[in-house]
C-alpha cells in the first residue's frame, strides 16, 4: 500500500488497495485486523452479503479511503457505473477514556515500543464488552462536527433508491440508512472473545458500535458495499494501528506526544519516590584522632644517563626525522639534568643562546643542505643571519656558553694574567701582539688571542686584513698553548 496523504493531523486518505484474492484464508494479517473482521462477521445478519462484500474487497472495488475521527469514508464500485458512497461511523473516546488508555500504555515500556513499531499490544486494544460503554454508545451518533471529509464530489441519487432522508432511503432496520440499530450482533450472536483493554477502555468496535451507511438501495445488514469497506479497513489496520486510534478520535503525533509527557512524568516521580542512598560518613572521634603516618619510601635512584629516543620515520611533507631526534634527545638530557641536579642547565639562556646551543648540538660539520635549512630557520627566529649563527656555533663548540661570550662580549681584564701573556709570547719567538681590551692580535692580522672571564685563552683566525675572526683550536690557560696548531709563527 502506498503511503497515505495527510491533510492535517486528523485526516488521512489512503490509496485504493490492489486486487488481492485470499483463497479462503484469513482476510487480515494481524490479530487486531482479524479482530476487526470478527466484529464485522459476528454482527452481520446475512452471510451471503458478507461473502459478496469480501469478494468486492478482494477484487479492488473500494476506492481511496479517508479516515477522520469517528468516520471511515470511501466510494465502492458495484454493478452500476456510478460508485456508491459508503460511511463507517464509530464512537470516539472521551477525554477520560483517553486518559485511562494513555496511563495504561505508559505503564509498560513495551507498549510504547510496540506502538512505535506499528504494532498494537493486545492488552491495549481488546474489544471485550463494557456495559458502561454500551450504555453510552448510540447507533444514531454521527462522527461529530468537522469529522467527515469528502474524498470526492457527492454522488448523485442512485436510480435504485426510493425517496427517503438518506439518499432516498427511509427509516428502517437496514444498513444504517437513517436512524437504525447500526452494525451490531444479530440475534443469538455471541460477543467477541478478544481480550479487552485495561481499565474498561475499548479500541476495537464492540456490539452495535459500527454504524455503516451506504447510498445503494440494498437494506441488507450490512450491504455488500459496506462489508467491502469494512474488509479493506482491516487491511488499513494491518498496515498502521494508528488508523484505529485516529478513528477513535486522536492523531498519531498527538498520542505520541502525550505518551512522551506521561513517560517523562512517570520517570520523574519514580526518581523522587526512590529513597536516596545514605551518605558515607566518618565519626568525629575517628576523624579527629591523632594519626602517625608511616615514612615515605625512599625515592628511586635516577637513571645513570638519559635514554635514547625512538627512531622517527620520515614522511613526505613531514618534519625532518633527524631534527625530531635531536629535539627529543635534548629534551631527555635536560629532564635528566633536572632530575639529578634539581635545575635546568639551559633555563637561564636567552633565545639566541639557546638557538646557538641547539645548532651546535647537531652532529656533523660544514653547511650542508640540511644544516643550511636549520640555520636559516633558527636565524630568522632570532633576528640574526645564518653567517652569524655559524660563527656563534663555532664559538659554542670551542668553549660553550663562555666561548660564545668571548666571541660577542669584549671586556677589560684586570692587570696580571693579560699583562703576562705578551712576554710569554715573545719568549716563544712570536712577534709582539697588539693589545686591545681582552684581545691580543698578531701583527699580520691573521691570528688573535682572546682572554675569557674564565681565565682561558681562546684562539681566533682571519684572512689577513679582513678582520673576519673565527674561533679555532682549544682554549688553554697558556697563551702559547692556545696557539698550538695555528699559523702564528709564520712570518
Amino acid at each position: 500500500m502506498a503511503a497515505p496523504s495527510r491533510d492535517g493531523e486528523l485526516r488521512r486518505t489512503f490509496r485504493p488497495f490492489p486486487p488481492r484474492p485470499t483463497a479462503g484464508e484469513a482476510f487480515a494479517e494481524t490479530w487486531w485486523g482479524n479482530a476487526w473482521v470478527t466484529a464485522l462477521e459476528e454482527g452481520a445478519l446475512d452471510a451471503a452479503r458478507l461473502a459478496r462484500g469480501r469478494a468486492y474487497a478482494e477484487k479492488g472495488h473500494v476506492d481511496a479511503i479517508t479516515v477522520t475521527p469517528g468516520l471511515v469514508l470511501a466510494y465502492v464500485h458495484g454493478s452500476r457505473p456510478r460508485p456508491y458512497r459508503v460511511q463507517l461511523r464509530l464512537r470516539t473516546l472521551d477525554d477520560g477514556e483517553w486518559d485511562r488508555f494513555l496511563d495504561a500504555a505508559a505503564e509498560q515500556p513495551g507498549h510504547i515500543a510496540a506502538l512505535l513499531d506499528k504494532e498494537m499490544p493486545q492488552a491495549l486494544a481488546g474489544p471485550g464488552p463494557d456495559p458502561e460503554v454500551e450504555a453510552e454508545a448510540s447507533p444514531e451518533a454521527g462522527p461529530g462536527p468537522g469529522r467527515e471529509v469528502e474524498a470526492r464530489p457527492e454522488a448523485g441519487p442512485d436510480p435504485e433508491a426510493g425517496p427517503g432522508p438518506w439518499l432516498g432511503h427511509g427509516p428502517g432496520p437496514g444498513l444504517g440508512h437513517g436512524p437504525g440499530p447500526g452494525l451490531g450482533p444479530g440475534p443469538g450472536a455471541s460477543a467477541p472473545s478478544s481480550p479487552r483493554a485495561p481499565r474498561g477502555v475499548r479500541l476495537l468496535p464492540g456490539s452495535g458500535e459500527l454504524d455503516p451507511r451506504c447510498s445503494c438501495p440494498d437494506f441488507g445488514h450490512p450491504c455488500k458495499h459496506a462489508a467491502a469497506l469494512c474488509y479493506q479497513t482491516a487491511r488499513l489496520l494491518d498496515e498502521d494501528p494508528f488508523v484505529l486510534l485516529l478513528l477513535r478520535g486522536r492523531g498519531e503525533r498527538e498520542l505520541l506526544d502525550a505518551l512522551s509527557r506521561r513517560n517523562a512524568a512517570r520517570a520523574a516521580r519514580a526518581a523522587q519516590e526512590q529513597e536516596p542512598a545514605p551518605l558515607p560518613g566518618v565519626r568525629a572521634r575517628d576523624a579527629l584522632a591523632p594519626r602517625t603516618l608511616p615514612p615515605l619510601p625512599a625515592p628511586l635512584p635516577p637513571p645513570p644517563h638519559p635514554e635514547q629516543p625512538p627512531v622517527y620515520p620520515g614522511a613526505p611533507g613531514g618534519p625532518d626525522p633527524f631534527a625530531l631526534d635531536q629535539l627529543a634527545t635534548d629534551a631527555a638530557a635536560r629532564a635528566h639534568a633536572l632530575l639529578t641536579t634539581g635545575r635546568d642547565p639551559v633555563a637561564e639562556l636567552t633565545l639566541w643562546q639557546d638557538a646557538v646551543r641547539l645548532a651546535a648540538a647537531r652532529p656533523g660539520s660544514g653547511l650542508t643542505a640540511t644544516t643550511r635549512a636549520l640555520y636559516s630557520s633558527l636565524a630568522a627566529a632570532t633576528g640574526r643571519t645564518p653567517a652569524d649563527l655559524a660563527r656563534a656555533v663555532a664559538a659554542w663548540r670551542q668553549g660553550g656558553l663562555e666561548g660564545l661570550a668571548v666571541l660577542e662580549e669584549p671586556w677589560d681584564p684586570p692587570a696580571g694574567r693579560f699583562d703576562r701573556a705578551r712576554p710569554l709570547l715573545l719568549a716563544a719567538d712570536l712577534p709582539a701582539f697588539r693589545p686591545w681590551r681582552n684581545h691580543l692580535t698578531h701583527p699580520r692580522g691573521h691570528v688573535q688571542l682572546r682572554l675569557g672571564r674564565d681565565g682561558l685563552w681562546y684562539a681566533y683566525e682571519s684572512e689577513p686584513g679582513h678582520d673576519d675572526w673565527w674561533p679555532r683550536g682549544i682554549p688553554d690557560l697558556d697563551p702559547v698553548g692556545a696557539l698550538t696548531g695555528l699559523g702564528a709563527t709564520d712570518d
